[in-house]
This record gives C-alpha cells, sequence and structure tokens, in this order.
C-alpha cells in the first residue's frame, strides 16, 4: 500500500488526460515534468519512533535525538510512503531502503519519502 499527496495526486490526474495523446508511461514523464516545480506545505505529525537514514553511518538514527512525536514543517514536491511495498511502478522504487534494510519481523513501520 501507498499513500502520496502532492506530485503524485497531481501525476496521476494529468497524466489521465494525456493518455489519449501521450501513450504509455511517456504520459506520466510529461505529467511529472509539467507538475514538478509546484511546491507544497506540510504540518505533519509522525508518531515514533521516528528515524531518518544517514547515508554517512548507513543506519536510521533518532530524529533530533527524540522518539515521538516528531512534527515535520517545511515546503516539499513529493511526499509518498508505504507500509509494504517499495515501488509504484517496476523501475521506480520509492523506498529502496525497504529491501536493502528491512525492519525486523513483526515490526509495524513505515516509510516516508520527502523531496525538498
Amino acid at each position: 500500500m501507498v499513500t502520496s499527496t502532492a506530485l503524485h495526486a497531481a501525476i496521476l490526474h494529468d497524466s489521465e488526460v494525456l493518455r489519449v495523446s501521450v501513450p504509455g508511461i511517456e504520459c506520466f514523464k510529461l505529467s511529472t515534468a509539467q507538475n514538478a516545480a509546484t511546491w507544497y506545505h506540510t504540518r505533519t505529525r509522525l508518531l515514533g519512533p521516528v528515524r531518518r537514514y544517514d547515508v554517512i553511518t548507513d543506519a536510521f538514527i533518532p530524529v533530533d535525538g527524540k522518539e515521538e512525536p516528531f512534527v515535520f514543517k517545511t515546503p516539499f514536491v513529493y511526499f509518498p510512503s508505504s507500509a509494504n511495498d517499495d515501488r509504484l511502478e517496476p523501475l521506480f522504487r520509492i523506498a529502496p531502503l525497504q529491501r536493502a534494510m528491512p525492519p525486523p519481523p513483526g515490526a509495524l513501520t513505515m516509510d516516508v519519502l520527502v523531496v525538498r
């Protein structure tokens, strides 16, 4: 299951209109190009523990040293989340660490990707 808003919703909406004149995956690429410069604003409360992936240590670390809750306020372009799937399309991975660094068995987790 994947939940997203903003850019993803705009891509899906506009690609349906484009699908008539632009076949296949190209309609999604064109729709993305048309919508990629639009910024959205959020105030999101994430319940913990919230951890952020650190590329230097190749590990998930607590956000700001806090376990919970975490309020995220920032403009963004793309904000999808996934509880059990790492990709939207065969070649489009939204949560690449879900397979590379899977959560412990039975853990209730969700990956959130924010592109700013």
